[in-house]
């Protein structure tokens, strides 16, 4: 479930973009001119970011073989729950 509304939520703003449905500060944004490919969920990358996190080291990783890194911090306690956390990453 966490998968699917991560990407649910990044798929949906990358949408909106595309189409110049965004909103930035009140103000809606023009749309693109390329259509924004919807994002998949890939095992590997999932490992690759776990291991960054692990390092509890905040900075880009280095030789990512054609990949894009977005970092996002929220410090918490207790329980986590992932139910809006990309839409607020984005």
């Amino acid at each position: 479930a966490q998968v699917r509304d991560i990407l649910e939520v990044h798929n949906t703003l990358r949408r909106s973009i595309s189409v110049g449905n965004f909103f930035f500060f009140g103000d809606c944004r023009p749309a693109i001119s390329l259509i924004m490919r919807m994002q998949m969920w890939d095992c590997d990358i999932e490992k690759s970011a776990q291991a960054v996190s692990d390092r509890c080291v905040f900075e880009h990783s280095k030789n990512l073989n054609n990949l894009v890194e977005n970092l996002y911090q929220q410090i918490m306690n207790g329980q986590v729950n992932t139910a809006g956390k990309g839409k607020r990453a984005s």
